[in-house]
């Protein structure tokens, strides 16, 4: 008899969620050019807290309101001055459960996913537990 995957982790089988499985590929996607106040206008527009900063699909870093905030600046700069760069990000094949904790112990309500080729294909948010959850508003084939 052959082992399921999660008896050879050595975990629960619900534990064997893989991120792809439970993340968005529907996301918010800005140029690390957009301006602050655009930015703000589109996360107000979609009620999202996060935005991911992207340039030829590859993920720079993350916009949130806090960030905005602490950032103190005009809303004509562009986002990169205000976002956070190199941000917390897993990977499409890591266990939903070690995303969760990664979540969970840097207090992320998104967390952007990588594919195979370091491209940003998703996020990861609070409400995403499984494959029908809520899909985060925006679009992902935005090019930036």
């Amino acid at each position: 008899m052959e082992s399921t995957e999660a008896e050879q982790l050595g975990i629960l089988p619900h534990e064997s969620i893989r991120v792809k499985d439970a993340m968005s590929r529907s996301m918010a996607v800005e140029s690390p050019t957009t301006g602050i106040g655009e930015a703000v206008r589109m996360m107000k527009s979609l009620a999202i807290d996060v935005i991911v900063v992207c340039e030829g699909g590859h993920l720079l870093g993350t916009l949130s309101g806090r960030d905005i905030a602490l950032s103190n600046m005009s809303q004509s700069e562009p986002v990169h001055k205000a976002m956070t760069a190199d941000p917390s990000y897993c990977l499409e094949q890591d266990l939903l459960i070690d995303a969760r904790a990664i979540m969970r112990a840097r207090r992320l309500t998104a967390l952007p996913v990588l594919d195979p080729d370091g491209r940003i294909s998703g996020v990861l948010t609070s409400t995403d537990d499984s494959p029908h959850a809520r899909a985060y508003p925006g679009d992902i084939d935005k090019e930036v």
